[in-house]
């Protein structure tokens, strides 16, 4: 899933319950992102506000 701000939102899919996987968010550059240790329900007001 992607934004206007062209950031990439992705699971990190450790272990056997996705209602646990961290959140990796990406800009142009994948390599340069940003984990985020908790659900993506719990991550999306940081989403809203991360500025890359």
């Amino acid at each position: 899933m992607g934004n206007e701000h062209e950031q990439w939102f992705h699971w990190i899919t450790e272990g056997p319950d996705p209602d646990r996987w961290p959140v990796y968010v990406t800009g142009a550059e994948p390599e340069a992102g940003h984990r985020f240790d908790c659900t993506a329900t719990e991550s999306r007001p940081s989403w809203l506000t991360f500025a890359g």
